[in-house]
């Protein structure tokens, strides 16, 4: 009997985590909510990286590798900690904003919300691998 109830913790376990890595490779969806949510999520992480890095010196703040370390706790953890892809929300985004697939002036402040940081440092994105170079190439079209 114990083996079983064993069993059933491990099997229940799995399928958790299964469920977890499967969700993490969509993308958010693109409402208010979730937008909001996540920039506030991205707005602690950025609080608390910057209390951590206070005492650092400025080159290591300007190490390319250090930069895209910081940027993946700040932004792609924040939205992956809500069980979304940040490639692929990123991807839509820029979509939807190219497009102007929007209805409301707030919903285009929403998008730059999501596209502002990004669009800047697509480069070292794509070479940090945070980002697709299919994704570069949709934010090589964003003009904010």
């Amino acid at each position: 009997m114990k083996i079983q109830r064993g069993m059933a913790v491990v099997i229940i376990f799995m399928v958790l985590l299964l469920v977890s890595a499967c969700t993490k490779n969509e993308p958010m969806p693109l409402t208010e909510k979730n937008i909001l949510s996540y920039v506030d999520k991205v707005e602690k992480a950025a609080k608390s990286l910057k209390e951590r890095t206070k005492k650092e010196p400025i080159q290591a703040r300007v190490d390319e590798k250090k930069v895209a370390e910081d940027f993946r706790k700040t932004f792609v953890k924040s939205m992956e900690d809500m069980g979304y892809n940040y490639d692929k929300t990123i991807r839509i985004a820029a979509i939807k904003y190219i497009e102007k697939d929007y209805s409301r002036l707030e919903d285009q402040y929403n998008l730059v919300a999501l596209l502002l940081f990004p669009v800047q440092v697509k480069d070292l994105l794509v070479r940090s691998n945070i980002i697709s170079q299919e994704t570069k190439v949709v934010l090589d079209k964003v003009h904010l």
